[in-house]
């Protein structure tokens, strides 16, 4: 069987946990979007961005650009990220450098995302190092580069990011800019399942279906692609899944 190849995935995230100095329009507007009640969450976070709080203009952008609490509008969340990046908040520079590359609300323009996810990712967004990696390892805004891609994706797997360990463990088992090692891509593949990503889990049970770079465990295999069905995976990824499973002679 082979690995499954590289995915890359955004998820709808809000500023930084750690707002105990921020201010109490951002906390009461962090908090009600949190309960999910946006109504309230909105005012409270255009209250605290237009006196000058970085997080809660990037999480007032994730409002507008999902649709939360106001009716989306991709400019206007680019506008809030540029506004957030601008004051020194890595979120807001990761935000936008997404809405860059995948041409939401502005014109597709890797170059900038580029620059702005090294921004984010120099300033300790540790998705900003992993879609940094994904830049340089398909070349778009930069050279293609796939030891670097490796080195961005340790870097986010390292400061928490379950994709740059997905993507790590999957270079690695590739031999894809690093030496090919099936030992180094289980590690990082346990650690992106550990972390909810659907692939790293389908990735490693893969290995410990053949053996790979780990003790040979049919239970085990069946197990963690059981646990990859439970994340929401692709359709596609889910047939593959089911069909290893009953080969394996277990139930999905």
């Amino acid at each position: 069987m082979r690995i499954a190849s590289l995915v890359m995935a955004f998820a709808f995230t809000l500023g930084s946990p750690a707002f105990a100095q921020s201010s109490d329009a951002y906390k009461a507007g962090r908090a009600a979007a949190d309960r999910g009640d946006y109504a309230t969450a909105v005012p409270k976070l255009k209250q605290a961005c237009d006196g000058g709080d970085t997080w809660a203009c990037t999480d007032l952008g994730v409002m507008y650009e999902n649709g939360r609490g106001v009716t989306a509008d991709l400019a206007s969340a680019v506008s809030l990220y540029r506004r957030a990046c601008d004051g020194g908040d890595a979120l807001g520079c990761k935000s936008l450098g997404y809405m860059y590359s995948n041409g939401r609300g502005v014109p597709r323009d890797y170059a900038r995302a580029f620059a702005l996810y090294q921004q984010a990712c120099t300033g300790g967004e540790a998705v900003g190092c992993t879609n940094l990696g994904f830049l340089y390892g398909a070349g778009r805004g930069v050279p293609k580069d796939d030891a670097k891609a490796v080195a961005l994706y340790e870097q986010g797997c390292n400061g928490g990011n379950a994709l740059g360990c997905s993507n790590a463990g999957n270079m690695y088992a590739t031999g894809q800019g690093v030496a090919q090692s099936y030992a180094r891509a289980a590690t990082f593949l346990q650690r992106g399942c550990d972390g909810g990503e659907a692939g790293a889990c389908h990735n490693l049970a893969v290995l410990l279906e053949s053996g790979q770079g780990v003790a040979k465990d049919v239970p085990r295999a069946i197990e963690t692609y059981r646990k990859a069905l439970t994340l929401n995976p692709s359709a596609e990824l889910a047939g593959k899944i089911r069909a290893r499973i009953t080969a394996l002679g277990g139930q999905p």
